[in-house]
């Protein structure tokens, strides 16, 4: 199966590049999680101001 063999393919990957550059790799992990995030939380408030009517659309343009 497609799905099978690339979880396998992955974990060989991970594995064999265990200890090389943890602690980059986890700082890069924790950098796009904080990124992502923040931009998760924007999208939220841009939805729920543009629902409420809290923003002009004449302004945007």
């Amino acid at each position: 199966m497609p799905i099978t063999y690339f979880s396998q393919n992955c974990k060989i990957r991970v594995l064999s590049q265990a200890g090389r550059a943890f602690q980059t790799d986890l700082l890069y992990l924790t950098v796009t999680t904080f990124a992502t995030i923040l931009v998760g939380v924007f999208k939220i408030a841009i939805h729920k101001a543009g629902r409420d009517g809290l923003t002009d659309r004449k302004e945007e343009y």
